[in-house]
């Protein structure tokens, strides 16, 4: 029976463990995760960051995290337009600088490396909803520009689909939608998400159940990280000035499936809306740093 695919244990046992493949820290490739965030916090240029980051195969979130092969990217932005993600892109491209205090290779960021791996889809306006059961059409259309990509961004998750997000049952379909997506697209498909009210104005924004509707959206996803502002007693913690909260963001694993545990990021956002460890002296620093080889009046991707 094709539609329950049974194990062959004897086959599983008598070849070697396999390795499991991760796009980012824990998440599995050709899994379903989710991004969770209160609006404005950041959400959009974090992952544009991580995009053009695994798609140059730099280290990520300045060096937070190591360097990985280049990655293929697909960023479906519902409700960013274009003029807004060329000025983005034009910023974080330019905020590329050292990678481990090392001076990048003068080719290392070329137009012709983000254009074969990194697609930006600014759809504001557009109708994106890819759960319609009437008409496949604009499921397929998704599956097909993401062809070959390791990652697919779905920003924000909300305007992907119309059921009510407090419905189990529709949060349920809309994981398995978004299941079928990573299958026939051979990716990991990434959400972003936003925070209850509560959440986002009180201390429990680091639990999963801080995601805004229904437990069944959480509970489905196989990885969950939030990004959080710095509540006050944050910066306690962090020895940050109350006054300087506001340029610092929290970055929490709240779910995984496939890995241990990671602890809390600290991240510095700077003006350009980039993000940057808390202590840049001990990590890659984006400050002070070198712009690319991408001209200002480079094609956009």
């Amino acid at each position: 029976m094709k539609t329950w695919p049974r194990l062959n244990l004897n086959a599983i046992l008598a070849a070697p463990r396999p390795e499991l493949e991760f796009v980012l820290p824990n998440l599995l490739k050709g899994s379903v995760g989710l991004l969770a965030g209160p609006g404005g916090v950041g959400k959009t240029n974090f992952l544009l960051q991580l995009g053009i980051e695994l798609a140059l195969g730099q280290p990520l979130l300045g060096g937070h995290f190591p360097a990985q092969p280049p990655r293929k990217v697909s960023l479906m932005l519902a409700e960013e337009h274009a003029a807004v993600m060329a000025c983005r892109l034009h910023d974080h491209v330019a905020a590329l600088g050292d990678v481990a205090g090392q001076a990048a290779e003068p080719d290392a960021f070329s137009v012709e490396q983000l254009m074969e791996r990194l697609v930006i889809v600014p759809a504001g306006g557009l109708d994106t909803n890819i759960c319609n059961s009437d008409d496949t059409t604009l499921f397929d259309e998704l599956v097909s520009l993401t062809a070959g990509s390791d990652l697919i961004v779905l920003d924000p998750i909300r305007r992907f689909h119309d059921g009510d997000e407090n419905s189990s049952a529709d949060m349920t379909r809309l994981v398995q939608k978004l299941e079928v997506l990573a299958a026939r697209a051979r990716a990991t498909v990434l959400c972003a998400h936003h925070m209850n009210k509560s959440a986002a104005t009180a201390e429990f924004g680091e639990v999963q159940q801080a995601a805004r509707g229904s437990s069944a959206l959480t509970d489905g996803v196989r990885w969950q990280a939030n990004l959080l502002p710095l509540s006050v007693e944050a910066a306690k913690r962090h020895g940050i000035a109350y006054d300087d909260r506001a340029g610092y963001v929290r970055l929490l694993l709240s779910k995984s499936n496939y890995g241990p545990p990671l602890p809390e990021l600290l991240l510095r956002r700077t003006p350009d809306g980039s993000f940057e460890p808390d202590k840049p002296d001990r990590l890659t620093t984006r400050t002070g740093r070198k712009r690319s080889s991408i001209s200002r009046e480079a094609p956009y991707v």
